[in-house]
């Protein structure tokens, strides 16, 4: 997805950088939109959910593939969603059912 958008959109791929597991980065100092796997945003939120004091917004996709990693991500974002009043929470899912994530 982060080579999709990079392609597409060349002027703005300095912007655009992914993140995951053992120690995989792909990103600049003028990265503003990271791309990461749902067990390295488990890992960061669990650990140090400060690092997300100064972002916005956070986006989780593919929310409806209910798996043990997806379900423990969206409760340490609804944890956040406390701690931090500013960060902006989207959950997106092609088949979700709105009522279970409220």
């Amino acid at each position: 997805l982060t080579e999709r958008i990079k392609s597409t959109h060349p002027q703005y791929k300095h912007l655009f950088g992914l993140r995951m597991g053992h120690g995989v980065r792909e990103e600049t100092k003028d990265t503003r939109v990271w791309f990461a796997t749902t067990g390295y945003l488990v890992r960061l939120l669990a650990n140090y959910p400060e690092r997300f004091d100064d972002c916005t917004h956070l986006v989780i996709d593919e929310v409806h593939e209910r798996s043990v990693e997806t379900d423990v991500l969206c409760l340490l974002a609804r944890r956040l969603l406390e701690r931090n009043k500013r960060i902006r929470l989207i959950l997106m899912s092609a088949t979700v059912a709105a009522g279970m994530y409220r």
